[in-house]
């Protein structure tokens, strides 16, 4: 795609695009930077450009609003333009440097491993009242200290996504604004109990995806979610699979959930459970999906 032809081409188009996906095509900056002049990107709104060879960052078209970029090895900048979404997976730890994130509210910056001046950056640049709504650091290397260090007053996400970091304790930073998240996954960490208490009574009445699954959970943390499902009337997505609940927990789920009309899938597979509370979560489904309009399209029970 980065040949004269192809650049020429696009230069000669009369199509006003808003969207132009040029991933996977091994694009230099310069070569990126040809196509994003032609008039045909005049109006361009979203940009996918992953997974090719730009070391510094395009120069953005004014009415960029959303910039996919991730597995690019950038490294420099400046970080110029005002986007409303970022998703840049796999770039290098410098090439967040030279992202614009300022306005952001939607930023994926996972599987870069973070360091502390990067962390600092984040702090500056994301971590501010208004600023980002969705966060995701999947695999991020965070661990508790470092996690510790994007403690901020005022920050108000809507989503977060930080599984894959050795969590063992619920970070301050997603702590503090639970009341607010409509979705919040925190899988393949190492929290607990105590975490679960917390998150069970943190989170608010938006919550619409909760993944709490592949962690050490166990009983007093499943009853602890149950009893708010009376509160999370929009929950539709709950994530509990390969935790450490016995029957005890997950029947404890199954007696609460009847009230989740608006549950489109349920995970507790992968539990110290037996036929017992199988046969307690499967009754409780029969009955829902009796129900007229009932959303209920999955029941993971499976295993051990």
């Amino acid at each position: 795609f980065s040949g004269p032809a192809a650049v020429e081409a696009l230069a000669k188009s009369h199509a006003q695009l808003t969207t132009l996906d040029v991933s996977f095509n091994r694009l230099t900056t310069a070569s990126l930077d040809q196509i994003l002049q032609a008039p045909c990107c005049g109006s361009l709104s979203t940009l996918r450009t992953g997974w090719n060879a730009l070391q510094s960052m395009p120069q953005l078209p004014a009415t960029l609003a959303n910039l996919w970029i991730g597995s690019n090895p950038l490294v420099v900048g400046p970080a110029t333009g005002s986007l409303d979404t970022v998703v840049a997976p796999r770039v290098p730890p410098a090439g967040l440097h030279v992202l614009p994130l300022g306005s952001a509210k939607h930023v994926d910056i996972s599987y870069v491993l973070l360091g502390p001046s990067d962390l600092a950056h984040l702090h500056s640049v994301l971590f501010r009242e208004g600023s980002a709504a969705f966060l995701d650091v999947t695999s991020c290397d965070l661990g508790d200290q470092r996690a510790a260090r994007l403690v901020r007053d005022g920050v108000k996400f809507e989503s977060i996504a930080a599984s894959l970091n050795a969590l063992t304790e619920l970070p301050s930073w997603v702590q503090g604004t639970l009341g607010s998240l409509s979705f919040l996954q925190l899988s393949h960490n190492e929290l607990s109990d105590r975490d679960a208490l917390a998150i069970a009574s943190g989170c608010g009445d938006k919550l619409r995806h909760l993944d709490l699954g592949v962690n050490g959970i166990g009983d007093t943390g499943f009853e602890a979610v149950a009893r708010q499902f009376t509160r999370w009337t929009e929950l539709e997505y709950l994530f509990l699979r390969s935790n450490i609940a016995s029957d005890k927990g997950v029947s404890a789920v199954a007696e609460s959930m009847s009230c989740l009309d608006e549950l489109v899938e349920l995970h507790v597979c992968w539990n110290l459970t037996t036929s017992d509370s199988t046969i307690a979560v499967a009754q409780v489904v029969a009955g829902m999906m009796k129900r007229p309009g009932s959303k209920l399209q999955l029941v993971d029970l499976f295993g051990p």
